[in-house]
């Protein structure tokens, strides 16, 4: 679409085309060309396949998952693959004499700080310390896959942080490699986020975009699996009409959760009533669903069976009336942590 950009985790070939009748399709990492391999079985048979289409060692060859942005295992069965598979190609000769002439000034004969014996050569990093392009590669590969979102300089008392675009030109990656690093990086920054908890079918991570509503929908099962996949915040569970997170389908594995959700659950005052030590979370009273408390008025409404009840006492709102305790800013008690266990029995 003319005048939009698509993030490069979701780039596709514009209109898919089917492989031939024994065959695979995969795309590069940053690419949409579509190639076709000879199909086969396994992860590693393919590297070897396509390895031979570049002419390079199959150990620079990597499947990827386009959704975690992890490698995926050599004797994984390609049946279980997204189509068009994604594939990175890792650079074989990562020797700093290769660099541009622009890049000389950055060459070193200090010691690489992962190996005082290192004899290849060294580039001096913003922070000044040397390290070699390989050694640099490896180290950012490992501290990724670590979802580590800032990559620091690990000589002792430095601990510097080395930015995205530094690293890409030092430890030489090709474009390949850059696309699978600054992806994997912004992966890695959503799971520190709040407000993103992974996919219960898929893995993806998806957003919650309203603290009023447990309900969360995934893109990912969306775009790629053909399904509408709704779960719920808390529980995880697939969220239906009349969802609730505590009621008798959970088995005691679920219920257990729940509970240590509830028990672990910080403490808030509520504003307008201004009554301090008031658990964040609560169970709907009629319906159990968890509801986190996201105003400054003590009355919530639950999103799932429209329930009207006080978030500090629990009492609940009559259909035709007011609360027992009070209005929005009159102090009531505060009610203990609920019990997953006596609300199911009652």
């Amino acid at each position: 679409m003319k005048g939009k950009v698509m993030e490069e985790s979701t780039l596709r070939i514009p209109k898919f085309v089917l492989p031939p009748v024994g065959h695979l399709s995969y795309i590069m990492l940053s690419e949409k060309h579509q190639y076709f391999v000879r199909k086969v079985k396994t992860v590693m048979e393919l590297k070897v396949e396509i390895a031979k289409q570049h002419q390079c060692s199959k150990n620079s060859v990597d499947i990827i998952d386009e959704c975690s942005y992890v490698p995926h295992l050599n004797q994984m069965s390609v049946e279980c693959l997204s189509f068009p598979i994604a594939v990175v190609l890792h650079e074989e000769n990562r020797s700093a004499t290769d660099l541009p002439s622009a890049m000389h000034s950055v060459i070193t004969a200090d010691p690489d700080i992962t190996n005082p014996n290192e004899e290849d050569t060294r580039i001096k990093m913003s922070c000044g310390h040397a390290i070699t392009p390989e050694n640099l590669f490896q180290y950012v590969s490992i501290q990724i896959l670590q979802f580590k979102s800032d990559i620091y300089c690990f000589e002792t008392n430095c601990g510097k942080t080395w930015e995205v675009g530094e690293i890409v030109k030092n430890s030489m990656m090709n474009k390949y490699e850059a696309c699978f690093y600054k992806q994997r990086l912004k992966l890695n920054k959503r799971h520190k986020d709040p407000s993103c908890k992974n996919c219960p079918t898929c893995g993806v991570l998806c957003k919650r975009y309203s603290a009023k509503s447990p309900m969360v929908r995934c893109n990912n099962c969306s775009k790629f699996k053909g399904i509408n996949f709704v779960f719920c915040w808390f529980c995880l569970d697939a969220w239906t009409f009349d969802h609730n997170c505590g009621d008798g389908h959970l088995n005691p594995t679920q219920a257990s959760q729940v509970q240590e959700i509830l028990n672990n659950c910080e403490k808030i005052t509520v504003q307008y009533s201004n009554v301090p030590n008031v658990p964040s979370l609560r169970l709907c009273p009629n319906c159990m669903l968890l509801i986190e408390h996201a105003e400054q008025c003590k009355e919530v409404l639950c999103v799932s069976c429209k329930t009207s009840f006080c978030f500090i006492c629990l009492s609940v709102k009559p259909s035709h009336g007011k609360l027992a305790c009070g209005g929005y800013n009159t102090p009531c008690n505060v009610a203990p942590i609920q019990k997953l266990s006596s609300l199911i029995l009652n």
